[in-house]
Order: C-alpha cells, then structure tokens, then sequence
C-alpha cells in the first residue's frame, strides 16, 4: 500500500496540473481583452448582439478588475455584467459557476439575455429588463437612463 502512495499523489497533482484553470486579469487592459473574445464567442453561440454585451459590461463594472469577481456596492449584483443569483437561477447556472470566470459570466449573461429575448422580442426591452427584472419591465417600469448608458458604450464596440 505504501509504494502506491507516490503514484497516487502523482495522479492527483497530474490532474490538476491537467484541469487548466482561468487566469485572473489584473489591469483593465487584460480584463477588456478577455472579455471582448468571450463576448465575440458567446454572442455568436446565443445570437445576442456584442456590442450590447460589451454595453452592459462597461456600464456595469467598468471593465474594472476590483468589480470583474466581486460583489458591487449593492450586494446584489455581481461581476463584470453585474448578474444576480436570480438570473442565474433562471438559467440553470450557480454563482459557484461564474464566480471567477469571464468565460462563464460572459456566457451566463449572454444565455439570460437571450433567454429575456425570446419573451419580449425587442432588445431595448430586453436591456431594460436585465437591468429592473422582466417583472417588474411587465408591470410598466422603466429603465431608460441605464438603456441609454448601454446604449452609449455599445457605440464603442
């Protein structure tokens, strides 16, 4: 039993030597590059237009990285595209998910927003939405100061 010992931890190390783990970007730089090849692919895969991801992102963090994996001063929200535990629900996915992957919030957000997209075919309800909740965007509120923001930085896509 003994002799198995080294193999095993060799095994163990190996695999997780093998389980590649996503770097954390540490300036704006690194973070908005990892983000706009995340939303290149995950806009492509769910049919949601870029430049509103990269709206929603840039209103909601700043491509920032002290907002990219943590909570915002809400305690709601959280991340580069401010998600809720609520979306995420929403869409099957868990906040152990996303929590420290661009990949996984970009694809999260991308997955809820064309999941909000398929209810209210429009995107400028759809931003909106994201923003307030689709219930209460259903009961007549409306988010238009955050729609023109995301609007805004959509431009710079």
């Amino acid at each position: 039993m003994r002799s198995l010992f080294p193999l095993i931890l060799f095994g163990l190390v190996g695999i997780a030597l093998l389980a590649k783990k996503e770097e954390t970007p540490e300036t704006k730089e690194e973070l908005e590059k990892k983000v706009r090849e995340a939303i290149r692919k995950y806009s492509s895969i769910y049919g949601v237009p870029p430049e509103y991801l990269y709206g929603i992102a840039m209103t909601e963090s700043s491509l920032l990285p002290k907002w990219a994996f943590s909570y915002h001063p809400d305690g709601v929200s959280f991340g580069i595209y401010g998600l809720t535990k609520y979306a995420l629900k929403d869409i099957g996915m868990s906040f152990n998910e996303v929590k420290n992957s661009v990949e996984k919030q970009t694809e999260a957000t991308a997955k809820y927003l064309r999941k909000l997209y398929k209810t209210l075919k429009n995107w400028n309800a759809v931003i909106q939405a994201y923003h307030i909740g689709i219930g209460n965007y259903r009961r007549g509120k409306r988010a238009r100061a955050y729609l023109n923001r995301v609007l805004k930085f959509s431009r710079r896509w």
